[in-house]
């Protein structure tokens, strides 16, 4: 009798402790599963929102250099999502690798080569340099170009300080022509020594593509640019307004309407200020 109870007795502590068992692990189960989809659920969102994130870029780098405004668009919505465009000026910082914003009126110059040919051809050398504003008499710019029977280029990018119209003019000795926004401002293609000059609309602190060829004959050689408008009084373009080489860098975010979780990426967007005619 004793016996028999304890054996029924073992069953029944075994069937219970087997319920307890099954009580705690359905419990786990009931907390962890909600969970679980709830991890789920937010990689998914975060997934989508990066593949809105790249559909942003992948519009971004379909821009050209000239088509992407200086700026910052502000979150707009699409849908189920918000993007937001800033666009900056860019230098590279080779020491750090890094690109940095650059401001207005903070410019290093343009790109200059001097040939010592007259159809930019043979040896060269190059320089920046800060101004277009040069009279080298009856010498030239530098030791490994002869006096007479050269030529040379500058490329780079102008900058105007105002949104009006500009007038560039050239005093030059002996051939010179201007490109301004791949425009052809002043084509003066003939030995002889004078100024000229060209007018076109620009808009305040947008960096336009200039190049300027020039070729000297022989004797005197001069090659100044100067620009004026409504708000300049006619000067050598400066320093500040030129620009050797620039960049636009656009850095997008994305989010949800409800902006609880956002993503954000860039797009660096490089242009060709030499892009103008050779001759």
């Amino acid at each position: 009798m004793n016996r028999a109870y304890e054996e029924n007795g073992s069953s029944l502590i075994e069937i219970i402790a087997a319920l307890v068992i099954f009580s705690m692990v359905a419990a786990g189960l009931a907390i962890a599963i909600p969970m679980a989809y709830g991890r789920v659920v937010t990689w998914q969102a975060q997934f989508n929102l990066g593949r809105y994130l790249e559909k942003q870029l992948e519009d971004v780098r379909s821009h050209a250099f000239t088509d992407l405004p200086i700026g910052d668009t502000g979150f707009v919505t699409e849908g189920n999502y918000q993007y937001r465009w800033v666009t900056n000026y860019v230098i590279n910082d080779e020491t750090n690798h890094t690109w940095d914003i650059s401001n207005p009126g903070t410019g290093d110059g343009l790109a200059a080569t001097y040939y010592v040919n007259s159809d930019f051809t043979g040896l060269n050398v190059k320089r920046i340099d800060p101004t277009i504003d040069f009279n080298w008499g009856l010498g030239s710019p530098d030791p490994g170009i002869q006096p007479d029977d050269f030529s040379a280029r500058w490329i780079g990018y102008v900058e105007p300080q105002y949104s009006e119209s500009y007038t560039f003019y050239v005093n030059a000795d002996d051939e010179v022509k201007v490109w301004v926004n791949n425009q052809l401002l002043i084509d003066k293609w003939e030995v002889g020594s004078g100024e000229w000059s060209g007018s076109i609309d620009l808009t305040a602190n947008v960096r336009y593509s200039i190049k300027v060829n020039y070729f000297e004959s022989a004797d005197t050689a001069i090659a100044q640019l100067s620009w004026s408008s409504p708000s300049i009084l006619k000067t050598v373009i400066p320093q500040s307004r030129l620009y050797s080489s620039t960049a636009k860098m656009t850095v997008v975010t994305v989010r949800g309407v409800s902006g609880t979780v956002s993503l954000d990426g860039r797009v660096i967007t490089f242009d060709n200020a030499g892009a103008a005619p050779e001759q």
